[in-house]
């Protein structure tokens, strides 16, 4: 079974912070900047990009009802860069992580409830991760440094594991236009394994060898992502002629 705080389990991802209206206080926290990537039904890639992020407010609706004591229309503040932060000010200027549902529920606090308007089913969630690793604590407890990599992904089924897939430049093949790039993959833990046979979109080069690596030809600009049965898609990289 994964490595999950008791809430999680519910299939819920619970945020301990207090019911209030907009503040002050907002925007008194200094930004980070940190990368988020959402990935939705289906394994689909619904944003992948850094942003800008810090203390904000977030409404809550009556129609999230994930969590036992049913939710009401409001706003919360939640401090200081957070995991459940930036993807809320992510959500006001990329559409397809619209609409966010959050939950006020009185007896757990806030929940996450939706992201693109889905719903995870009854042994399911939206799981968070920080720098490859399964959170401990909720999206609004989790704290955000610069260069923090966030990743919010749609878990059916809180009792199988997931792996993350992470594409990284490995090396430029001597006296060729073409780079080795390497796909790891990363359990719960943060434990990091090579991936054999992880196929690449984008481009043109065969699966991943046993020690995760396959060669990619140079373009003028070149976007690519890794993707393997059972696994969670890799974030995307970009890689131009002269890397």
């Amino acid at each position: 079974m994964k490595n999950r705080i008791g809430a999680a389990a519910l299939g819920v991802c619970i945020l301990t912070v207090s019911m209030m209206g907009a503040t002050a206080s907002a925007g008194a926290a200094a930004k980070v900047e940190a990368t988020l990537r959402v990935v939705g039904a289906n394994n689909k890639v619904l944003v992948d990009r850094r942003f800008n992020t810090t203390t904000t407010a977030v409404k809550t609706t009556s129609k999230a009802t994930c969590l036992q004591e049913g939710s009401k229309n409001g706003t919360a503040s939640i401090e200081g860069p957070t995991a459940m932060g930036i993807l809320w000010q992510a959500s006001e200027t990329v559409p397809a992580l619209r609409p966010i549902g959050i939950s006020s529920d009185l007896g757990y606090g806030l929940g996450l409830c939706t992201i693109a308007g889905v719903t995870p089913p009854s042994l399911g969630f939206w799981a968070l991760k920080i720098d490859h690793k399964a959170s401990a604590v909720g999206g609004a407890d989790a704290k955000l440094v610069n260069g923090t990599n966030v990743l919010w992904y749609l878990d059916e089924d809180y009792t199988k594991p997931d792996r993350e897939l992470v594409l990284k430049l490995h090396s430029k093949v001597k006296n060729s236009s073409k780079v080795k790039v390497i796909v790891y993959s990363y359990d719960d833990m943060g434990k990091r394994t090579v991936v054999k046979g992880a196929k690449l979109n984008g481009v043109k080069a065969q699966p991943t060898n046993g020690k995760g690596l396959t060669v990619v030809k140079l373009g003028r600009k070149t976007s690519i992502t890794a993707k393997k049965h059972g696994s969670l898609p890799s974030n995307r990289l970009s890689v131009e002629s002269g890397n």
